[in-house]
């Protein structure tokens, strides 16, 4: 099934729709955030980056996209927001997937997933070591490489004390928890001009 594709009301280039923040029309004609995309209605779609984020919540962004009134938070308010509930997001859904037997973890159990093509991407956390980080940029290419929350709160979801690097083998899982990932970096990215 192909992956549909929506434009960024901000910057007006059009990405993949589960890597951009979705946003519907809600009580008192506010945008609401809807990082499930499950919400009802029509929605109007952001890139995940400072930049995007300041300047869809103009008037002339999301609002008038959903005919709404313009958002009471701020454009960071709204990025912590989005922050939050994607780090909780990609949490639960680790979860989900290691309780299905689709999580990976650890560094030569993730090569051998890598090397006999059960997955094509690697979460590291946050905190790993840099050795750590080019080790897996050179085995599964640097743009397939996307950080994660910390080593301990993965090992709160995957079970041990804490996991620096892991993978998911189901292929339906592994898009989705790769959106969410893909979401959350660009939202941590401290370049704030949207260039990434």
């Amino acid at each position: 099934m192909a992956n549909p594709e929506r434009q960024c009301c901000a910057c007006r280039q059009v990405h993949p729709k589960g890597e951009l923040l979705r946003f519907v029309l809600g009580p008192n004609r506010l945008p609401v955030l809807d990082l499930r995309d499950k919400l009802p209605g029509r929605g109007a779609y952001l890139c995940p980056r400072r930049a995007c984020i300041r300047k869809g919540l103009q008037p002339k962004g999301v609002p008038r996209a959903l005919e709404a009134k313009p958002p009471e938070q701020s454009a960071e308010e709204l990025r912590i927001e989005a922050l939050d509930g994607l780090e909780r997001l990609l949490r639960e859904q680790l979860g989900h997937a290691h309780r299905f037997g689709a999580v990976v973890w650890g560094s030569d159990r993730v090569t051998d997933a890598l090397s006999a093509g059960q997955a094509d991407w690697v979460l590291i956390a946050v905190d790993a070591a840099q050795r750590t980080v080019t080790d897996m940029c050179s085995r599964a290419g640097g743009d397939r490489v996307f950080r994660a929350p910390a080593k301990s709160e993965l090992g709160g979801v995957l079970g041990p004390a804490e996991v620096g690097v892991a993978t998911v083998t189901h292929p339906r899982m592994a898009d989705k928890i790769q959106a969410l990932a893909v979401r959350w970096n660009r939202l941590r990215e401290e370049n704030g001009d949207g260039q990434g």
